[in-house]
């Protein structure tokens, strides 16, 4: 307290500057970064409108002016706007996207389109089978591309940018596996001692491409309102290189437990969800069987109706462990809609949901369809616990497996 006074008594500046300044400081720079990506992109718009028109400017010219590399692209280009033209005015039996890309109308198509949103798949689908379609290839959340899906997409440009996080689950489809005994059949039996028969991180694309390309670490992380809600990965996965914007106020470790005993109480319980960056809800009496925990299904359900309730009305986000409590949750909410119109009818809208032209209503999602989604609360349904009998297996399925 002392060496903060004295930092005060030499630096009025500092001592001036609080909250109030800060926060209006933020959302100066919030303005500025809109205002900066809107001139980007009017810059990026017109240099490709500038070069659209030169190609038909240059297409345009008398064929006694032009060298034979120019007639030759004035007889392509033009004969790719015919085509295109041609196209336009028809009203069934069209060209396929792949057809007339590989024609003398790419050139024209990709002046006029010259950025893509594709999957990989679409690609294979779409692009016609040639390399050098596009300069640049871009892949985002790379961690989820299978590497056989993205070999198409790397042969048809000149330059790859990957990205992602070899720290998220690879792709998987273990949790939406429906044999009654797949976890017995595919992790480490406690009483057999069988040995575990799959590999979690071996097929994705990112995986691949970090060991055979340089990388770089991106390391501010943005997406968590609370330093608490990430210390934990980044000590624990990130070797503690994240960058991280500090808490504002020190969090009160003295807060009592969440320890419900009935379902019913996670409505008034979802107060005290939204006072901390991280809550645990022992749900006691609560059982698992069958890869399903209904009472904890229920719970959430509650908790859910308590959320929407709130003033503030979050974005709400509910990942489950397995496929089987994600079906498990979603039939909670249906049957305590049916029992509360009012919840209802709030349900059905957060389902719908968008802000700013996009979707933030709720999802209920498993594992391994949840990467990459962001919610102002994520409810992570853990499901595991004491069986019917009382004892607890130590048997998670894939979770405590490598990747």
């Amino acid at each position: 307290a002392r060496t903060v006074a004295e930092v005060w008594r030499r630096n009025r500046e500092v001592a001036r500057f609080g909250g109030g300044p800060l926060e209006v400081q933020a959302a100066r720079i919030g303005r500025s970064y809109d205002q900066w990506l809107e001139v980007n992109a009017d810059v990026v718009i017109q240099r490709n409108r500038d070069r659209f028109q030169e190609h038909v400017a240059r297409a345009s010219l008398p064929s006694v002016r032009l060298t034979r590399e120019q007639e030759e692209f004035k007889r392509r280009y033009n004969a790719g706007r015919r085509e295109l033209e041609h196209e336009f005015g028809k009203s069934m039996r069209y060209k396929s996207v792949r057809a007339l890309l590989a024609g003398p109308s790419g050139e024209v198509i990709l002046d006029l389109k010259p950025v893509w949103l594709m999957s990989p798949l679409s690609v294979s689908d779409t692009l016609p089978i040639e390399s050098g379609v596009f300069d640049v290839v871009i892949f985002d959340e790379a961690s989820q591309i299978p590497l056989e899906e993205a070999v198409p997409a790397l042969f048809r440009a000149d330059q790859v940018v990957v990205s992602g996080d070899q720290m998220q689950l690879p792709p998987t489809n273990f949790f939406s596996a429906t044999r009654d005994h797949e976890e017995n059949l595919l992790i480490e039996d406690e009483e057999e001692g069988e040995p575990s028969e799959y590999e979690l991180d071996g097929n994705s694309f990112l995986s691949h491409a970090a060991r055979n390309l340089p990388s770089t670490m991106l390391g501010w992380h943005y997406r968590s309102r609370s330093e608490s809600l990430i210390s934990f990965s980044n000590a624990a996965f990130y070797d503690s290189e994240l960058l991280t914007v500090p808490e504002r106020a020190v969090q009160d470790s003295g807060r009592a437990e969440i320890r419900p005993q009935a379902p019913e109480e996670g409505e008034k319980n979802a107060a005290l969800l939204l006072e901390r960056p991280v809550s645990f809800h022992h749900l006691e009496g609560a059982r698992y069987e069958s890869r399903r925990n209904p009472a904890e299904a229920a719970y959430i359900a509650h908790l859910v109706k308590g959320l929407l309730a709130a003033p503030e009305r979050p974005s709400i986000g509910i990942v489950a462990f397995s496929e089987a409590q994600q079906t498990q949750i979603e039939t909670a909410l249906e049957r305590l809609a049916a029992q509360d119109k009012e919840f209802g009818a709030r349900l059905e809208e957060e389902y719908e949901r968008e802000e700013d032209g996009q979707f933030s209503g709720l999802i209920v999602k498993n594992l391994e369809n949840v990467q990459g989604d962001e919610r102002d609360v994520i409810l992570l349904s853990v499901c595991y616990g004491p069986g019917p009998d009382g004892r607890m297996l130590m048997n998670f399925g894939p979770i405590n497996q490598s990747g």
